[in-house]
C-alpha cells in the first residue's frame, strides 16, 4: 500500500506539466528520467550523467561550468564567454 504522503508528491508529477524537454523534438516530460528514457530510445543518444554538464554542441561532459566555458573555446576559436555568476575579468589596456 502506497502512503498518503507518496501518493500527494506523486501527484505533484501531474498537476505541475511537463518539466523536462528533449531539446531534439520539443517533446516534454513529468522528469528527468523519463528524458533520458526517451533520449536512448528514440534518438539513440547516451544518457548524461546527471552530475556532468553537458556541451548542446558535441556531447562533451563536463564536471562544472568553468570547465564548459572553457570546452567552448573550442567551437568558437577564441575566448570562452562568461561563466554566470563569474565576476567581469578587466580588459588589458595599450
Amino acid at each position: 500500500m502506497l502512503s498518503s504522503a507518496y501518493i500527494s508528491d506523486h501527484m505533484k508529477v501531474h498537476s505541475q506539466g511537463p518539466h523536462h524537454v528533449c531539446e531534439l523534438c520539443n517533446k516534454g516530460f513529468t522528469t528527468a528520467a523519463y528524458l533520458r528514457i526517451h533520449a536512448v530510445k528514440d534518438h539513440g543518444l547516451q544518457a548524461p550523467r546527471a552530475d556532468r554538464i553537458l556541451c548542446k554542441l558535441c556531447s562533451v561532459h563536463c564536471k562544472t561550468p568553468a570547465q564548459l566555458a572553457g570546452h567552448m573555446q573550442t567551437h568558437l576559436g577564441g575566448a570562452a564567454p562568461p561563466v554566470p555568476g563569474d565576476a567581469p575579468q578587466p580588459q588589458p589596456t595599450c
